[in-house]
């Protein structure tokens, strides 16, 4: 797989070599052979501050070395990568870049300049795609895990169009407050903008929007001296907030998610304990079906 790398991240870069060994692939001039290079590697930085220095057009590339490393190795890699170019991209192609989203980074660009930070900005720093908003779904501030984004506008439209028939498969994992006593289920619930308290949802059999969420009980578990459930979640709808109004609210679990500040029980927690871990499509050049796992961080 391999990655643009941005001049002015790469020049930061450059001045900021760490420790850790992952393969950077530079070509600094068209009529230069490719060079390869660890980042441990001493000779890596004054090779970019010089091509910076005499004004040449870093076409600079991050490269995973597929085979090459262990897996602790690889995972070491990809922590660099993702520092180094300030998203986590476990895919990408000319169509479509999957990423695996942190928890406190908004999917676009939200009103205000402290909301400019985001998944889709990051991107566009990276990749400068002719797109005003190349994300096709989104993700909490504050849940993680895989979001996939369009290059082309092509690309975008199929994307849209699997999301809109409800054909994306999408698996996340969740702590909830307390012992859920049954195994599995389904829930189905009618929900709308709550207009006085924003931005939260009401349940609202009338006037709502119905969402559908098949769940699994995974375990029980202790977190943080108190009794939680780890679930399994599959979204079968794509409303806003649905996951954590579907468990928290008494007509569907009744067990918010635990460090959900929205429709919690505001007990303590290092961050909302939601992340989609599984995301599944169908590739919009090739039709093929891939399937794309990120491992919960909690």
């Amino acid at each position: 797989m391999i990655i643009p790398l941005p001049e002015r991240r790469a020049l930061e870069y450059a001045h900021s070599i760490n420790q850790t060994t992952f393969a950077l692939l530079v070509t600094l001039d068209p009529d230069l052979k490719e060079q390869l290079f660890l980042a441990e590697e001493p000779r890596l930085s004054p090779l970019l501050e010089e091509a910076f220095v005499k004004g040449l057009k870093p076409l600079s590339y991050v490269q995973f070395t597929d085979g090459h490393h262990s897996r602790i190795e690889a995972h070491a890699e990809r922590q660099a990568v993702a520092r180094l170019l300030t998203l986590d991209i476990i895919y990408c192609d000319e169509a479509i870049v999957v990423v695996n989203k942190p928890v406190a980074l908004h999917a676009i660009p939200g009103k205000g300049s402290h909301k400019q930070d985001s998944v889709t900005s990051r991107l566009k720093a990276i990749f400068t795609p002719n797109l005003a908003n190349p994300a096709v779904h989104r993700l909490d501030y504050d849940t993680s895990g895989l979001m996939v984004l369009a290059l082309t506008k092509e690309s975008q439209s199929a994307l849209a169009v699997q999301f809109a028939k409800r054909t994306v498969y999408k698996k996340y994992v969740a702590l909830v407050e307390g012992e859920v006593g049954e195994e599995q289920g389904e829930i189905t619930l009618a929900f709308r903008y709550d207009s006085g308290h924003k931005p939260r949802q009401k349940y609202d059999p009338v006037l709502g929007k119905w969402g559908e969420t098949k769940w699994h009980r995974l375990a029980l578990e202790t977190y943080q001296g108190r009794r939680v459930s780890r679930l399994e979640l599959i979204p079968l709808t794509g409303r806003t907030h649905q996951l954590r109004l579907h468990t928290s609210h008494p007509k569907g679990l009744g067990a918010p998610i635990v460090g959900d500040t929205l429709y919690g029980t505001a007990q303590k927690a290092e961050r909302l304990m939601l992340h989609a871990c599984t995301l599944a499509f169908r590739h919009p050049l090739t039709d093929e079906l891939i399937e794309f796992y990120e491992i919960p961080p909690f």
